[in-house]
C-alpha cells in the first residue's frame, strides 16, 4: 500500500531572507524627497509565518477553521527616465490631453504621474541645466561634491608624485587622534560613530589606493589629503550635538 506524501509545512524566514528585506526597507527610506524609491519586497516567507501565526492563534480561542486570508499584491514599479518625464510634463503644459489618457499612454499610475507633476521644477531644471543624462532615471548627484572634486586633485597630484600610501595610513589621515573639545556627543555609542559611508568616499579612496606608490617630495599633494581630512571632519561633526551655554545650568 502506498502511503501518500505528507503535506509540505511552509519553512520558517531564514536569516539572510530577514536582511534582504530589511536592505529593501533601507533603501526606500533613504531614497530623495523627488524620487521614489523602488519598493521593498516582501519575503514570501516572513508572510506564511505570520499567517500560520495569526491561523494558529485564531483555532486556539475560537476553536474554528481560521478564514482565509486574501493578501493585497502590488505591480512591479516602474521608474520613468527624464525624458519620459520632460515628454509628460510638456504635454500636461500643453494641454488638451486628459491626464487619465496620458496615464494610460505612457502606461504608468496616477500616482507616478501625481508625483512627476509634483517634482515638475526639479525636473525642468535638471533638463535645461544638462545635469544628467536623457536615459537616466535618478536625478541623483553625489553626497559631497566638494569632496568628489577634492578626491580627484588628490589622486591626479599622487600619481604625478608617486606616494606611499596603505589603507592603515588613510584612516590615520582622516579620522581623529581625539574627540573635539567644542563639541559634545549624545552617548559613547554615538562618539564611537564611524565616518559617513558616502559612495564617493568608497571609491574615491579606492582609486588612491590603486595609483599611489612609493616616491618622497609630496608636500603639494598633502595639501589636498589636509582638504579632504577637514571635509570627511566637517561631515562626521555635523552629527553631533553643539555645547550650548545653557548645558552648563541645567
Amino acid at each position: 500500500m502506498r502511503v501518500p506524501p505528507a503535506p509540505k509545512t511552509s519553512q520558517l524566514t531564514t536569516a539572510p531572507q530577514l536582511e534582504a528585506s530589511a536592505d529593501g526597507i533601507a533603501v526606500a527610506c533613504s531614497a530623495p524627497d523627488h524620487e521614489v524609491a523602488a519598493p521593498a519586497v516582501l519575503v514570501p516567507g516572513l508572510i506564511v509565518d505570520l499567517v500560520t501565526v495569526v491561523c494558529g492563534l485564531s483555532v486556539s480561542m475560537c476553536d474554528k477553521a481560521p478564514c482565509a486570508f486574501t493578501m493585497a499584491t502590488r505591480g512591479p514599479y516602474q521608474t520613468l527616465d527624464l525624458a519620459t518625464k520632460v515628454k509628460i510634463l510638456k504635454e500636461v503644459e500643453q494641454g488638451g490631453t486628459a491626464k487619465q489618457d496620458i496615464v494610460q499612454k505612457y502606461g504608468i499610475k496616477p500616482n507616478t504621474l501625481s508625483n512627476t507633476l509634483k517634482n515638475k521644477r526639479s525636473v525642468l531644471d535638471a533638463f535645461e541645466n544638462d545635469q544628467f543624462k536623457m536615459s537616466h532615471k535618478r536625478m541623483r548627484t553625489g553626497t559631497h561634491p566638494e569632496l568628489k572634486q577634492a578626491l580627484l586633485i588628490l589622486i591626479w597630484e599622487a600619481r604625478s608624485n608617486r606616494l606611499p600610501l596603505s589603507d592603515a595610513k588613510i584612516v590615520e589621515m582622516v579620522w581623529p587622534s581625539e574627540p573635539s573639545h567644542e563639541t559634545e556627543v549624545d552617548d559613547d555609542a554615538a562618539a564611537s560613530e564611524p565616518l559617513p559611508r558616502a559612495a564617493d568616499v568608497a571609491a574615491g579612496l579606492a582609486l588612491a589606493q590603486r595609483f599611489f606608490t612609493a616616491e618622497s617630495n609630496a608636500e603639494e599633494a598633502l595639501v589636498h589629503i589636509y582638504s579632504l581630512q577637514d571635509l570627511l571632519f566637517a561631515a562626521r561633526f555635523s552629527k553631533q550635538k553643539q555645547t550650548a551655554i545653557t548645558d552648563f545650568f541645567s
